[in-house]
């Protein structure tokens, strides 16, 4: 199946953009915008993530032993 991959690979090769239809045209700009919203909503994830860190701090395991008399 193809779908307007024609006139936009003519986008690559410097076509000007006025020159497509209107759905082409469409595709074509959609995509940069798509691509950007995406990788913004990566980048924000990422912030958060860091922000919060999700690590908790050390602490020291102590729990009491029983020690056999004749060991003592």
């Amino acid at each position: 199946m193809l779908i307007a991959a024609g006139p936009i690979d003519a986008l690559g090769r410097g076509q000007d953009i006025r020159l497509l239809d209107e759905d082409t045209k469409n595709l074509a700009l959609k995509r940069p915008r798509t691509l950007g919203i995406v990788a913004l909503a990566v980048v924000a994830l990422l912030v958060i993530a860091w922000i919060d860190g999700g690590e908790e701090p050390l602490r020291p395991i102590v729990q009491e032993i029983e020690v056999p008399e004749s060991v003592k």
